[in-house]
């Protein structure tokens, strides 16, 4: 997944990353956000991620990936701000 993203200069990684917030995929089967790079994940097995953004204080420390082979798996109630 590490060199999908990077390769194709897109996803929920990057995405969190970048605009600081958490990114929620709850069926890559139905999003339409990062076409590229969810026809890659689906082909690797991916059918659901939660991509978190990690820091201290001011300094962004990266994104933690969370993912599932079964999409519909992440819900709003599991998801804590």
């Amino acid at each position: 997944m590490d060199h999908a993203r990077y390769d194709l200069g897109e996803g929920p990684c990057l995405d969190s990353l970048y605009a600081q917030r958490t990114v929620r995929l709850s069926d890559l089967g139905t999003d339409q956000r990062w076409p590229r790079f969810i026809g890659r994940a689906r082909e690797l097995g991916v059918g659901s991620m939660l991509a978190v953004q990690l820091y201290v204080d001011s300094q962004n420390l990266g994104v933690l990936n969370l993912m599932s082979q079964a999409g519909g798996r992440l819900r709003r109630r599991v998801r804590r701000q």
